[in-house]
């Protein structure tokens, strides 16, 4: 296993542990795995903030976009609502850590896909109001 991959799935597996060890080594946290995701796409769609706050720590870059443009404000908005509906929930069981953590961190709510696509575009796509009004602002 790549390092790369090695840190994602401690990511993926919640070993916060292995994920500090991976980056001391000095694996990129930057980097992009062959499905053209970052680690801070990773542990913004486990909702995962101390992987989240050592992935900043180690240079992880917030704005950055990886493949088809998506940033991990796009993925967080994606995962968090999907996921909702997929367990069943309903509007405004949407998990909103990652995506309150990622704005606070300098995220661009602005930023498109190659498709055009914004995290905005993307709530209203899946008609989820309560993520839409914390993308602009508008919910604490």
């Amino acid at each position: 296993m790549d390092d790369i991959s090695a840190l994602m799935k401690a990511i993926d597996d919640g070993q916060i542990t292995e994920v500090r060890r991976l980056l001391e080594a000095g694996v990129d946290a930057n980097a992009m795995d062959e499905e053209g995701q970052s680690p801070l796409m990773a542990a913004a769609c486990a909702n995962d903030l101390k992987a989240l706050d050592l992935l900043l720590q180690y240079g992880a870059d917030v704005r950055r976009a990886y493949a088809d443009g998506w940033t991990a404000l796009h993925m967080a908005v994606d995962f968090s609502i999907d996921s909702t509906i997929q367990r069943g929930g309903a509007p405004g069981d949407e998990p909103l850590d990652a995506i309150r953590w990622l704005l606070a961190h300098g995220a661009d709510v602005s930023a498109k896909t190659d498709r055009g696509e914004t995290a905005v575009d993307f709530a209203r796509a899946y008609r989820s109001g309560w993520v839409e009004r914390v993308l602009l602002g508008k919910q604490p």
